[in-house]
C-alpha cells in the first residue's frame, strides 16, 4: 500500500484538487434522507451494519428488520461493507452520515488507485484526465456517496488490479496476496466481478505468452477465489433454507440474470444507454469522448488492458442482463421530477 500512496512532489500536486473537487461533489445535501433511487437497498445496508453494531460482530449472520418471527437473518452478498460500517459506528454512533462518509472515503482512496493505476499502464495526462472524469461524472458522484457496497467494489477492483500488475512486474509474494485479497473481495461483494478475469487474463498473457497455462499462481490464484466464493454462498444459502430470507443472488431466469428475452427487446436498450450512459455519464461531453476514446493507437500492448475491461463490461451488461434493467428502471423514475399531485397545486 505504501507504493500507491507515493508520488513525486509538483507531479502529484493536481491529483490533490481534483480528489478536493471530488469531496465537495460528493458532501453535498450529505444529511439527505434515504429516499429515491435503491433507498429500499441503502436501509438494508444501514440495517444490516446497525444490528452487527448491537447485537454483536458476527460477519457471518447479516441480519435484517424484515424478518417475521424469524431472528431475520438473510441470505446475501457477503457484508464486508456492513461490517465496516458496524466497526465506525462504534466510534461515531449510528447514523446516515457517517454511513455516508465511509463510502465518501472509498470512493475517494478508489479515485486516487486508479489515477496510479492509470499512470502506471499509460502516462501522467491520461491518468489526471481519468482521476478528473471519475471524480466528477454524475454516475461515480451518485454510486460513490450511496449507502450500499459500490464505491468498496470500485476500490477493491482497481487495488486488485495495481497488485496484479505489481507482481507481474516485480514478482513479489506480498503484491500477489494483495491482488488476491482484493480480488476477491470485489466478487465476494458482487460475483459477477469475476468478469475481470478477462482484463487479468490479457496482461498475464503479456508476460507468459505460451507459458502461462503452467503458471501455478494463476492457477492458485483463480482457484481460491472460487473456493471462497463457494464457501461464502453455500453458507448464504444454507441461512436462506433456515429462514427463508433473501436478496435474490442465484436464481436463474427469475432474478438479476439469464433472461436473455430482454436483449432483443428496444426498452432495455434505450434504459441502458439512456440513462448509464446519457443521463448519468454528461452525455453531451461524456460520450463524444468515449467514443473518441475507442480509436487512438494504444502506445503499449498493456494498454489494451483498457479495451479488454470494456469488452468485460460489455458482457457483464448482457449475462446481469435483468440486474440492469431493473437498476436502470429505477433509475430513470428517481431522475424523473416530482410533481405535486393536482390536488395539492390547487390547494
Amino acid at each position: 500500500m505504501q507504493k500507491i500512496l507515493k508520488f513525486n512532489g509538483r507531479l502529484g500536486l493536481p491529483i490533490f484538487f481534483i480528489l478536493a473537487l471530488a469531496l465537495a461533489a460528493r458532501l453535498y445535501n450529505i444529511n439527505a434522507p434515504l429516499v429515491g433511487f435503491h433507498a429500499w437497498r441503502q436501509a438494508d445496508t444501514m440495517t444490516i451494519a446497525r444490528n452487527f453494531y448491537e447485537n454483536g460482530f458476527n460477519i457471518l449472520l447479516p441480519q435484517v428488520d424484515w424478518g417475521g418471527n424469524t431472528p431475520g437473518y438473510v441470505e446475501t452478498e457477503f457484508p464486508i461493507h456492513q461490517y465496516i460500517l458496524a466497526l465506525f459506528f462504534v466510534f461515531s454512533g449510528v447514523s446516515e452520515f457517517a454511513a455516508r462518509l465511509v463510502s465518501i472515503f472509498f470512493s475517494l482512496l478508489s479515485i486516487f488507485v486508479f489515477y496510479r493505476l492509470v499512470g502506471r499502464i499509460s502516462d501522467q495526462r491520461t491518468a489526471w484526465w481519468t482521476a478528473f472524469f471519475v471524480a466528477t461524472l454524475p454516475l461515480t458522484v451518485f454510486m460513490g456517496r450511496m449507502i450500499m457496497p459500490e464505491s468498496l467494489l470500485m476500490l477493491s477492483i482497481v487495488c486488485g488490479v495495481y497488485f496484479f500488475i505489481d507482481w507481474l512486474d516485480e514478482e513479489r509474494l506480498s503484491a500477489f496476496l494483495l491482488s488476491l485479497l482484493f480480488i476477491a473481495i470485489a466478487c465476494l461483494i458482487k460475483p459477477p466481478s469475476l468478469y475481470m478475469g478477462l482484463p487479468l487474463g490479457w496482461l498475464a498473457w503479456l508476460k507468459y505468452r505460451g507459458r502461462l497455462v503452467f503458471q501455478w499462481k494463476l492457477w492458485a490464484f483463480g482457484v481460491t477465489i472460487f473456493l471462497v466464493l463457494f464457501l461464502w454462498y453455500s453458507h448464504a444459502y444454507q441461512i436462506y433454507l433456515q429462514s427463508g430470507l433473501t436478496f435474490g443472488i442465484w436464481e436463474y431466469q427469475t432474478d438479476k440474470w439469464g433472461k436473455w428475452w430482454l436483449l432483443s427487446t428496444s426498452n432495455y436498450w434505450i434504459t441502458i444507454f439512456g440513462n448509464y450512459i446519457g443521463l448519468l455519464t454528461l452525455a453531451i461531453v461524456g460520450v463524444p469522448l468515449f467514443i473518441l476514446g475507442l480509436f487512438p493507437k494504444r502506445q503499449t500492448p498493456r494498454e489494451y488492458f483498457f479495451d479488454f475491461w470494456l469488452v468485460a463490461l460489455f458482457i457483464y451488461f448482457l449475462v446481469v442482463n435483468r440486474g440492469m434493467d431493473i437498476n436502470q428502471a429505477a433509475l430513470s423514475k428517481a431522475l424523473k421530477p416530482r410533481r405535486k399531485s393536482r390536488l395539492l397545486r390547487e390547494q
